[in-house]
């Protein structure tokens, strides 16, 4: 049979392909051809001109299978085109007849696609670094056309264009050679063809590269890399060979530049030239730096420097080490160290001790031979409000562990970790939680105290931290630990204080998941080996419990309090000491900051709102009732910035951070 479809092809069209296809049934093993169905495509214009599709000759000679294709019926293949050059616009019929269809009936395909005369450049086409003098190709796309191409380029974003020459008809590229003296970030080319034409889709740069890269010296713990001027270049940027790439470490309007590098290391360096109109050259060749020092004089310092711990408590006093490039050998130092005692110091690696918790900001300044560099960090520590003993902790002040000082959590496999809970507490109506039923086995999860200040004790001085926990196994053969760490502050090490494991944690087995609900689900157990080493500001302790397939733990009423053990909660001697429910909202605040706590017995509540170095700068005091209260803070006057909102009662002293919008 025969059917006909008829394609309206627009004027403007340099080229139309028509294909059609069919999915052939399969072959008989052998056959010849293999094809079943065999369709043939006929293309009839506006003007009665008839197109046969393109074929190969497949006859098995060299001759005819390196010869182009040709028009004519195709009966070996499931698909066949039609393509027509200028064709005049109107409707083309495309007839298809079926040669033979023993599997009939057959389902076809008819495809079509315009090819308007248009150009696209294809490079550069934005974002390449050109360089002047240097031959570099210019390359686009384009329809058949027997007219030639015209190129050209602009240094300043297509307002003027410059003749670089005329490319033939079948030509998809031109050499270019960009002036001697050109430099610019605002580069184009542009292709042009009768009416139609094309540019780069954004600028290119067009400046010299850096030439004589090399490694000027290299020392301890810096090196210098070094290369020659760039006529009209406002600066350069030079980059390191990273993990896979060549990454960029600094900028600097010299031609060297210092970078902090230790003899050890092996590294690759290069340098690309910068210009005006934010013109980025091609880099240079790399160089290699292999280990060793060699023509190490001292140059001008790069100040910096490191702390030993930069979020401490505020009873820790901070050591500052100058870890900057070029300082020995007689440099010279200042320090500055805003709120911190001393506020000012000339030794090379100071230690500085602060009267208020907050951020704290440090400068050096550092001066020798060959000149003077600074650094100044803003908030370069931050020193965390330290409990006093006797400490007691329910949790009942926590919402989360997200964000507080007083506590935080490590969870390094993911899984479970610590979480505040009111699902069960031997007292109050909160404990911490770890969720420990269906967790892998091997799991290790920490629980975190922030500082606590221990300095008021002296060496001789009992000092006992007693907690409760609720546990319980999940199988008989269940086996997992619990141990408590202590710190004497936050540069020291972890020490195990005490380790509690398998049947001593429980030899009771439950294998649902598992809540206390009755305090002779309680344990109490007395940590008395916190020696006079851990009497500092800075102390620390830590819950870390693995996993072995078991089932949950609980933790509630920590106590640390000098003197021999007691089973009672030191230091609370009435239900009244203990906020709970604390919490600030919106956070962050715009005009006003609203307080919700929660007190046991009514007393009088002081709040004091302190930036952070720690200075007051807003107080009142409320009259707190018994059960849950709102307090509404007028902190409009306040500067934008990160505030500690302190609440101080009976016994009692609680500290929570906000920020002003």
């Amino acid at each position: 049979g025969n059917q006909s479809n008829t394609i309206n092809v627009p004027s403007g069209v340099k080229e139309v392909r028509i294909m059609t296809y069919w999915m052939d049934y399969e072959g008989s093993v052998n056959a010849t051809p293999a094809l079943v169905n065999d369709i043939d495509m006929v293309v009839t214009d506006p003007l009665s001109q008839t197109f046969e599709p393109w074929v190969l000759n497949s006859a098995p000679s060299a001759a005819t299978l390196n010869a182009v294709a040709v028009r004519g019926p195709d009966h070996l293949n499931n698909m066949e085109q039609v393509t027509i050059v200028n064709p005049v616009s109107g409707n083309y019929t495309v007839d298809l007849n079926g040669f033979g269809i023993p599997q009939g009936p057959q389902e076809y395909f008819v495809l079509y696609y315009f090819v308007y005369d248009e150009i696209v450049v294809t490079h550069p086409n934005g974002g390449e670094g050109i360089v002047p003098s240097q031959t570099t190709a210019i390359h686009w796309d384009a329809s058949d056309d027997v007219s030639t191409f015209n190129v050209e380029y602009s240094l300043d974003n297509g307002a003027n264009w410059i003749a670089i020459g005329t490319a033939g008809a079948t030509s998809r590229q031109m050499n270019w050679v960009p002036p001697t003296a050109a430099v610019s970030g605002l580069a184009k080319v542009r292709v042009t063809r009768n009416a139609v034409s094309d540019e780069s889709d954004e600028v290119f740069s067009v400046i010299r590269v850096p030439q004589n890269l090399t490694v000027a010296w290299a020392c301890a713990d810096s090196l210098n890399v070094s290369w020659n001027s760039v006529s009209g270049a406002t600066g350069y940027e030079v980059s390191a060979l990273g993990t896979m790439y060549m990454d960029s470490i600094g900028t600097t309007s010299l031609t060297n530049l210092t970078i902090p590098y230790s003899e050890t290391l092996t590294g690759w360096f290069s340098v690309r030239a910068l210009g005006p109109d934010d013109a980025r050259g091609k880099r240079a060749n790399a160089i290699q730096k292999v280990p060793g020092q060699f023509g190490c004089l001292w140059g001008s310092p790069t100040a910096q420097f490191e702390t030993d711990c930069d979020n401490a408590g505020d009873g820790y006093c901070m050591n500052f080490q100058n870890t900057s490039i070029n300082s020995m050998g007689g440099a010279q130092f200042m320090w500055y160290f805003p709120g911190g005692t001393p506020a000012t110091s000339t030794l090379e690696n100071p230690q500085v001790c602060y009267g208020a918790p907050g951020f704290h900001d440090v400068a050096l300044v550092v001066t020798n031979a060959g000149g003077t560099d600074s650094v100044y960090q803003n908030n370069a520590i931050y020193l965390a409000p330290a409990q006093t003993i006797p400490y007691v902790e329910g949790f009942e002040s926590y919402l989360s562990f997200n964000n507080i000082d007083a506590w935080s959590v490590a969870n390094p496999g993911g899984n479970a970790t610590f979480q505040v809970t009111t699902s069960a507490a031997l007292s109050g109506s909160k404990s911490a939680r770890l969720g420990n039923f269906g967790q892998n086995g091997g799991e290790e999860d920490e629980l975190i105290s922030g500082p606590i200040d221990l300095s008021s004790l002296s060496a001789g001085d009992v000092m006992t931290l007693s907690f409760r926990y609720a546990y319980r196994k999940r199988i008989s053969s269940t086996f997992e630990r619990l141990q408590v760490y202590a710190t004497k502050d936050c540069a020291d090490s972890w020490t195990v204080r005490k380790t509690i494991q398998g049947d001593q944690l429980s030899p009771i087995v439950e294998a649902s998941s598992w809540t206390p609900s009755t305090e002779e689900d309680w344990t109490t157990v007395h940590v008395t080996n916190i020696i006079d080493t851990y009497f500092t500001g800075d102390f620390r302790f830590k819950f870390n419990f693995l996993s072995g397939d078991g089932n949950n733990l609980f933790l509630d009423n920590i106590n640390l309090y000098e003197g021999e053990p007691s089973d009672d909660v030191v230091g609370l001697t009435e239900a009244g000491l203990n906020l709970f429910g604390l919490t600030v909202f919106p956070n962050p605040a715009d005009n006003e900051l609203t307080l919700q706590f929660g007190l046991e017995i009514p007393q009088s509540i002081r709040l004091v709102i302190r930036d952070l170095s720690g200075k007051e700068v807003q107080s009142t005091q409320v009259q707190g009732a018994a059960g849950n209260n709102l307090a509404v803070m007028n902190v409009n006057e306040l500067s934008a910035g990160v505030y500690f909102l302190q609440i101080a009662g009976s016994g009692t002293q609680e500290q929570i951070r906000f920020i002003k919008k």
